[in-house]
């Protein structure tokens, strides 16, 4: 589990930096046509061909090209198919081929996958002649048929052109110290919600760690453990006498004997995943401002020929990181900028976040991944999404009437906001007078009435859900409750000694924390309040207080029948 091919990948993988297909593009719909069909004419064909087979890349440094070949796809062949339905005459017939061509797919630096050429059906190599010194580059290949539906990828090894450079970072003096950060997934048994077996493991793999790789337990640090089989994250801290590059190294070496792992009791190392990291915070930024600092690299190689190739890309709103590409020869220094820019942000105030990745054609330094802060201050508040209330309980109400209570709905933020308003509900007892999506300005609110109707004497649910683009409150959920009772008066809730039950303000013949929280919501007011229940006022004073606590906690647990008075 060297950082060769394998682990290099899945490392890039890991930080979102592995191949992204885009099978189905114009390039491939726009495939002739004219000889090389898929079926019969005037036919819908949506079926990819089969796969070629045994992609492999050659790197040939005397003509400084790359030499890509496979085997076809099993379905890369002539044969007859009919033009029509029609045989009462024999019938014609037209020479076809499932397979239309051959599409080339290369990535660079183990970055995303570009299509760079398309051959012919029938052709078994393809010359690359676009390579730059100090490269790595991996190809892929698939098959296409006519209609530009395209067969699952195959993926050649790595392969690299010229001596690579070695890669001398310097960082802005006020940037944390670079660690490697080290991802390993286990297959164990161990349950990561029970903290005495969390620790127990983290402390077994932590002296393995001391006695494989000769370093101090001081340097390993943030460790944590999560589920997924069980993956284990930390990071290694520099240190003058052994760097962390070089410890993972070690630690390189280390997992390709993954039964050291399993023999300590940790359980199978399924994948290992290594990569530089730091930080870099640009901290406040006023609105209409930028912030910005500078990553210095200097190709440190002693060989006259090697080339060092870094690539940056940023990830995160605001964030941007110019150039994207430095190519350096041997002695040879160059810089990327990194900025955030509040105006790119909407000079929204807020912190925002981000990723840089720096890759290069190093071995030892293949990848380093920078988090990025910033705040935005002095600029606008940004979206913020309210209601007034979480749960909405209706008095008892007479079957075939209704009672109604408002929600209001507001944007206390500085921008505008999107709302969309549904209801979930028992037999469709429950509605709201704007269902749907609406847009509100910048502190405005908006009445939403909601109707309780219903048609029989029993307890009824529902939920309203509010859905936002406000980022910090995307959804609020409102529960609804409320109960039927006939024209003639309420039923009553009484055990089975025929003794009767207060309390049950939800209806499910129970008293329970559920009403509990209706009666909070509903303690302190009068009959005076607008929005008064008398249903609440157990002892029948006019007001909800401590006298209809005592009540309701006497009846609190109990169940019952309900009949009509």
């Amino acid at each position: 589990m060297s950082r060769g091919r394998s682990s290099f990948g899945a490392s890039l993988g890991a930080f979102g930096l592995a191949a992204l297909f885009a099978w189905t593009s114009s390039a491939s719909a726009a495939l002739s046509t004219t000889e090389n069909t898929t079926g019969p004419v005037g036919s819908v064909d949506d079926r990819a061909p089969a796969a070629p087979s045994n992609v492999v890349a050659e790197a040939n440094l005397v003509d400084f090209q790359g030499e890509i070949s496979w085997d076809l796809s099993a379905d890369d062949f002539l044969r007859q198919s009919p033009t029509g339905s029609d045989f009462t005459s024999g019938g014609t017939f037209v020479r076809t081929n499932d397979v239309a061509g051959y599409q080339i797919w290369r990535s660079a630096l183990g970055g995303d996958y570009e299509l760079i050429d398309t051959v012919a059906a029938g052709e078994l190599s393809f010359i690359d002649a676009t390579v730059e010194s100090g490269v790595p580059y991996t190809y892929a290949v698939t098959a296409v048929d006519g209609a530009g539906n395209a067969s699952a990828s195959v993926e050649s090894e790595l392969v690299s052109f010229g001596p690579p450079g070695k890669a001398e970072t310097k960082l802005p003096e006020d940037v944390p110290p670079v660690v490697e950060a080290v991802t390993m997934r286990f297959d164990s048994a161990i349950d990561v919600n029970d903290d005495a077996a969390v620790d127990e493991f983290i402390a077994v793999l932590i002296q393995l760690l001391v006695d494989l790789l000769g370093i101090d337990s001081s340097r390993i640090v943030d460790i944590s453990v999560t589920a997924g089989s069980v993956i284990v994250n930390f990071a290694i801290t520099d240190d003058p006498d052994l760097p962390a590059n070089e410890v993972v190294a070690l630690l390189d070496e280390a997992v390709e004997d993954a039964d050291v792992f399993a023999d300590a009791g940790l359980g199978s190392l399924l994948d290992y995943e290594a990569s530089q990291a730091t930080s870099i915070a640009f901290g406040e930024v006023e609105a209409n401002s930028d912030g910005s600092t500078t990553l210095s690299f200097t190709n440190g190689s002693t060989e006259d020929d090697a080339i060092l190739i870094v690539s940056s890309s940023v990830q995160g709103v605001g964030f941007f990181a110019f150039p994207t590409k430095l190519s350096l020869a041997n002695g040879e220094s160059g810089s990327i900028d990194v900025t955030f820019d509040a105006a790119e942000a909407g000079n929204v105030d807020g912190t925002y976040t981000g990723i840089l990745r720096i890759i290069t054609n190093d071995p030892g330094k293949p990848l380093m991944v920078i988090s990025l802060s910033a705040s935005v201050v002095g600029g606008l508040q940004g979206p913020v999404a309210d209601v007034s209330s979480r749960a909405i309980n209706f008095p008892r109400t007479i079957i075939n009437s209704f009672a109604t209570r408002d929600l209001i709905i507001s944007n206390k933020g500085g921008l505008d906001l999107r709302f969309t308003i549904s209801i979930d509900a028992d037999d469709d007892v429950f509605s709201v007078s704007d269902e749907g999506t609406f847009t509100l300005a910048s502190g405005e609110s908006k009445t939403v009435e909601v109707v309780f109707a219903p048609v029989e004497a029993v307890g009824h649910q529902g939920t309203i859900t509010v859905d936002t683009d406000d980022p910090a409150h995307r959804q609020f959920r409102i529960a609804l409750s409320g109960f039927g009772v006939p024209e003639g008066g309420p039923p009553s809730l009484r055990d089975e000694n025929g003794n009767e039950i207060f309390g049950d303000f939800d209806g499910d013949a129970s008293v329970t924390f559920d009403d509990f929280f209706q009666f909070a919501d509903n303690f302190s007011l009068t009959s005076a309040s607008s929005i008064w229940d008398p249903a609440f006022d157990l002892n029948g004073d006019e007001q909800v207080n401590f006298d209809d606590f005592f009540i309701f906690a006497d009846n609190f647990g109990k169940e019952g029948t309900y009949a009509t008075t």
